[in-house]
């Protein structure tokens, strides 16, 4: 807590924030972390998805990596990184823009889920129709949870306005139950179950490519034993 030009512990006022070498040492270290996760992990996997983006649907590779691109389109191979950002954005990066509940943070992370809407609704990325209905729904939730924000805690408003969310949430759990049973009654397969076949399909054909190279391996330390004998 700042009290003055001062750095305090919010529990205890006697004990001095700034002074001390340990969090000085912290705050090093925080900061290295910070880089190396929060921010290098996207930046990490969208290196690898653009070095392999030729061979996405090759057996090794899909075993590998297809856990991170096969939701979506292979145009938009990389969206997953997208979405990284921007719950890296909605969810740690907002805090550091504004203070806590006030309503220029509020103001900015309705911005962010009216943007976030326009690209999924735009590129449409996914390979489910369904799911990108279910992400546009998220932002308009989130929207609707920092919307109430704005309301003072004494305001009769806020009973309204968190009656209406919670209303909002049970419609979007009915309707998201209602598009998975649609689902399933049309006998549509998910691709989480096709990319499974094709994992399986992978690992198969390199159990086999490595089996063929062990047999050849074999042949040729036969044929060199025979010579020698």
């Amino acid at each position: 807590e700042e009290i003055g030009n001062e750095s305090y512990l919010a529990e205890d006022h006697s004990i001095r924030c700034d002074s001390s070498d340990e969090r000085r040492f912290y705050k090093i270290y925080a900061s290295m972390m910070v880089l190396i996760f929060p921010f290098g992990i996207p930046v990490w996997v969208f290196y690898f998805l653009w070095r392999k983006r030729t061979v996405l649907k090759e057996p090794r590779t899909v075993a590998e990596m297809n856990f991170l691109y096969k939701s979506y389109k292979a145009e938009y191979f990389y969206f997953e990184t997208i979405e990284m950002v921007r719950k890296l954005l909605q969810t740690s990066v907002i805090v550091f823009i504004a203070k806590k509940g006030t309503s220029l943070q509020a103001g900015i992370s309705i911005e962010l889920t009216f943007l976030v809407s326009l690209l999924v609704f735009g590129l449409k990325p996914y390979l489910n129709e369904s799911d990108t209905r279910l992400a546009v729904i998220a932002q308009v939730l989130l929207s609707f949870a920092a919307c109430s924000t704005l309301a003072q805690p004494d305001s009769k408003s806020i009973v309204i306005i968190y009656s209406f969310l919670l209303a909002t949430i049970v419609l979007v759990s009915i309707l998201t139950a209602e598009i998975f049973v649609n689902h399933q009654e049309a006998g549509i397969a998910e691709p989480e179950f096709e990319s499974n076949n094709i994992i399986e399909d992978a690992e198969n054909e390199m159990s086999i490519n490595q089996i063929e190279k062990n047999s050849q391996n074999n042949d040729v330390t036969s044929g060199t034993r025979t010579e020698v004998a």
